[in-house]
């Protein structure tokens, strides 16, 4: 299998050129391709992780699942109660994955952590940010979809930056104006 890494080299930059068209051209006409989108993610996230990166994949995967949860889980709770302990105990186990990669090398004598993967402290910093929305009230409900969405938006998974939920949200369901000032 393929394995494509951000960045390793010029020909990253054609192929997110050739795969970014479609979408630029949408964009100027003022329309979001969203399924495109959607699936142009996917589809670079799986060249990224698969290969010899396959077990990042995995890692990912669980990443995510555990995410899905936490936030899951903590939005039914919000929406009845809001006790502090909870908020934090919440925010702790979406960190411990993160805090996984960065101690083990320190623990295992330099060896990197299975559960380490491209994108974590930015996957882990979008977490916590929409499970702090969800305490505050500025999230009332995150659907499962836009959640996963937001998390494995390919851009900031490789690079940053780190982006609000309501932003992006914003962003990804209204196309920009072509109108210049």
């Amino acid at each position: 299998m393929i394995n494509i890494q951000p960045y390793a080299n010029p020909m990253y930059f054609v192929w997110l050129v050739v795969a970014l068209l479609p979408l630029m051209v949408g964009l100027y006409y003022g329309r979001r391709l969203q399924i495109y989108e959607a699936i142009m993610s996917a589809a670079v996230l799986v060249l990224v992780f698969g290969g010899s990166k396959w077990h990042q994949g995995v890692a990912l995967v669980v990443y995510l699942l555990w995410q899905v949860l936490l936030v899951r889980v903590y939005g039914a709770y919000r929406q009845r109660n809001n006790a502090t302990w909870v908020f934090v105990g919440t925010v702790l186990l979406s960190i411990i994955p993160l805090v996984l990669v960065k101690l083990t090398p320190a623990i295992s004598g330099g060896h990197n952590s299975w559960w380490g993967f491209l994108g974590v402290s930015y996957l882990s910093f979008k977490a916590v940010q929409v499970i702090m929305e969800l305490r505050d009230g500025t999230i009332k409900v995150m659907p499962t979809w836009d959640f996963v969405r937001f998390l494995l938006f390919f851009p900031t998974v490789s690079s940053g930056p780190i982006d609000r939920f309501r932003r992006f949200q914003h962003d990804y369901t209204q196309a920009p104006s072509r109108m210049i000032t």
